[in-house]
């Protein structure tokens, strides 16, 4: 492991966690103090640097970690095509292999690992939108190592179709908030989305290319002003990203098998909610009252959860963890505090 905490600074570099796999790590806070892991959402799309949030939370103790999923951002991605040229796509082992090493089961792994990386009996888990999911599962499987769990802005996924329907679908959001004259085009990329033929050839930098066309979409989608704050939270994103010294350049943020494993570890339908629904662990469900998800879908995913407290938080959006940290602070630090 390349990153040691040391003192109350911010720290970044590589955490070994399997023998072809190295997170880029990023630390803020108290070493000594309780940690915080962070998953971040996407899928595939970590925070250059720890949010404004967390470093609230820093100067209150706690010692909060932040990491780039494995398949995204810096840290280790797949060399080449998951699938040879002449194999078939579909009845061939490159499916299972891509969900197996970089789909819900590895990212669930990689946090237990960081968790013994840095020698701590427990932590607490923080996840973002998509990271909700991983953070949640994580807290299934490792129940006894989980403190508290916070799931900010969630993606309703525990059952899929969610209940509330549509209102849940994020694709189905954004095509019908798009100007008609972008609709056929969204059409394309969304038909090659569930195309895996392709991308299960394709190598990791078109396939991180690929999906990182959805961005000027879901940007589209927040032109009124009660997604400014949520719209300046992604140029400050980018802004980063722009400076960051460790990213490839060649190489897009966002993840390329990374998303696929993931998708494929969803299917069409699924049911988790009798194993969620077992779990017995502090748990507190945050949405932002200007997130262009609906408080519906939030509440739905806090539904499942034995015991969820749930809090909104006025005037945030989905990036509500940089958009209005001190407010999200606030809701966050008593809890887990607790």
């Amino acid at each position: 492991m390349l990153l040691r905490l040391r003192s109350t600074i911010a720290l970044s570099g590589f955490a070994r966690v399997t023998d072809s796999v190295s997170l880029f790590v990023q630390a803020v806070g108290d070493p000594n103090g309780k940690m915080i892991i962070f998953c971040h959402g996407g899928p595939g799309r970590p925070a250059c640097k720890p949010w404004p949030v967390a470093n609230l939370l820093a100067k209150e103790g706690y010692c909060c970690v932040f990491y780039d999923m494995r398949g995204c951002g810096r840290s280790t991605r797949l060399s080449q095509p998951a699938c040879k040229p002449n194999e078939n796509p579909y009845s061939g082992p490159a499916m299972p292999k891509t969900e197996k090493e970089w789909g819900f089961s590895a990212q669930i792994g990689d946090i237990e690992r960081l968790r013994r990386l840095f020698k701590r009996d427990k932590i607490v888990v923080y996840g973002h939108s998509f990271g909700t999911l991983v953070a949640l599962m994580y807290a299934v499987e490792f129940p006894e190592r989980v403190s508290k769990l916070v799931l900010n802005a969630p993606a309703n996924l525990i059952v899929m179709p969610p209940k509330i329907g549509d209102k849940a679908d994020l694709f189905k959001i954004i095509k019908s908030s798009i100007p008609s004259e972008k609709k056929s085009a969204f059409d394309k990329w969304f038909g090659r989305l569930l195309d895996f033929s392709w991308q299960l050839k394709a190598s990791e930098q078109k396939l991180a290319q690929f999906m990182d066309e959805i961005v000027p979409f879901y940007v589209e989608t927040m032109k009124g002003d009660q997604f400014k704050s949520a719209r300046d939270a992604l140029e400050g994103e980018d802004k980063d990203w722009k400076n960051d010294k460790f990213l490839n350049s060649e190489m897009p943020i966002q993840g390329g098998y990374h998303n696929l494993a993931m998708y494929l570890g969803l299917g069409a339908h699924h049911n988790w909610s009798a194993a969620v629904a077992q779990l017995k662990l502090p748990t507190l469900v945050v949405h932002g009252s200007l997130d262009l998800i609906p408080e519906e879908n939030s509440r739905e995913f806090a539904s499942y959860i034995t015991g969820c407290e749930f809090a909104v938080v006025k005037g945030g959006g989905h990036y509500n963890s940089r958009e209005c940290p001190e407010e999200v602070r606030d809701v966050v630090l008593p809890f887990i505090n607790k």
